[in-house]
């Protein structure tokens, strides 16, 4: 098992700690649920796999990351009801790290994980302690989404952190914050700032769902929002296992779980793969604006590369995020293991973009919540 039978009393949300320790000791229902269903999904793998992975998903956040997206894919991909072999469990690199099979048909998948940013200021104690203070708030209508930007240099009195959420709920009903967010969109929520030098925190307020009546008033914490440039990071993890192989004799897809969230539209996809999309007016005649790509895309560059599978911000509390499996324009012909064509997709057929929904119709891998013989 990932993680073993024993008694856990830390109830904190804030972890502090590495994400497999922090999971693997704490109390909340939340997260014994998230350990059992990552125990069942570590049964379904290789036995002769497990040791490698269990190894990867205990250690650093880094490679924890990593295990836990090839858990996933594995699940993902026997669900669908493929057949898949784990390669390359001794770190060789000889051999992408799935093939998967259905009937006649077969490819090679290879997972990689691009993590967000690592800001100097990562490990800020002076603004865990302030989060620790939000947390003891008590509030059954409302929790906050807390976004940090700066270092905080000092500690802050619980009543000072406190004082200006305490009112901030008590000026609204769950009611008005939903017709706020039907009417004007999450961004228009009621919200709270505390300034300290060049630190901010801003809490934003949203009604608590029935499905979190048990968790925390802290719904997620958003560190130093400040833009950044996820896309050379991902590009550059693509480009780095897309030429990794040569030739091989089945198609051969990349998966990458985009962990950061400055990046996860349709557009940010396809200007990955395709290039930056580049719009040329013409100031001296009607004619319609020219619309062309730059160079910049991984495809122009590695046409051997057969398909993308993108998600983003996957990880153990959140299989919500956007996935697509976008397919090279120039392979309309590919011929992947059908049971991957019921993943969210996106191919082209006749020069022309066609976008597909997944099972239930969705564009995210919720099916995973679901016991393995619900599955369509």
């Amino acid at each position: 098992m990932l993680f073993n039978k024993k008694v856990r009393t830390n109830t904190s949300p804030v972890a502090g700690i590495s994400q497999f320790k922090f999971l693997d000791q704490s109390a909340l229902p939340a997260h014994a649920v998230i350990r059992e269903r990552l125990n069942a999904w570590f049964e379904n793998y290789p036995a002769d796999a497990r040791s490698h992975l269990k190894g990867r998903f205990q250690r650093d956040d880094h490679s924890h990351n990593g295990a836990f997206f090839e858990l996933i894919l594995h699940e993902m991909l026997i669900r669908l009801g493929c057949t898949v072999e784990i390669n390359d469990m001794d770190n060789t690199k000889r051999s992408p790290d799935f093939f998967v099979q259905y009937e006649n048909k077969k490819c090679f998948i290879e997972a990689t994980v691009v993590d967000p940013d690592k800001r100097p200021f990562a490990r800020d104690v002076n603004t865990e302690c302030v989060i620790s203070k939000l947390e003891k708030l008590d509030s059954t209508d409302f929790r906050i989404l807390v976004e940090t930007h700066g270092k905080l240099s000092k500690a802050l009195s619980k009543d000072y952190v406190t004082r200006p959420f305490k009112n901030l709920m008590s000026k609204y009903s769950m009611a008005e914050v939903q017709q706020i967010i039907d009417t004007e969109g999450d961004e228009s929520v009621p919200y709270e700032e505390i300034k300290e030098g060049n630190w901010t925190l801003r809490g934003r307020l949203f009604p608590r769902s029935p499905l979190h009546k048990d968790e925390g008033i802290i719904m997620g914490q958003v560190r130093d929002a400040a833009p950044i440039d996820p896309f050379t990071r991902l590009r550059d993890a693509l480009s780095e296992k897309a030429g990794r192989y040569g030739d091989l004799d089945a198609p051969y897809i990349i998966a990458v779980n985009a962990r950061d969230q400055h990046f996860g539209s349709l557009s940010d996809d396809l200007n990955l793969l395709l290039g930056d999309l580049s719009v040329s007016l013409h100031e001296n005649d009607s004619s319609p604006p020219k619309c062309s790509r730059k160079s910049n895309g991984i495809w122009p560059h590695y046409e051997q590369l057969d398909g993308v599978m993108i998600f983003h911000q996957i990880d153990y509390m959140n299989l919500h995020g956007r996935a697509c499996l976008y397919i090279n324009p120039s392979k309309e012909n590919l011929h992947l293991p059908e049971p991957i064509y019921q993943l969210p997709h996106t191919k082209w057929i006749d020069g022309q973009i066609q976008s597909f929904k997944g099972i239930d119709g969705k564009e995210n891998i919720e099916f995973l919540l679901e016991p393995p013989n619900s599955n369509r």
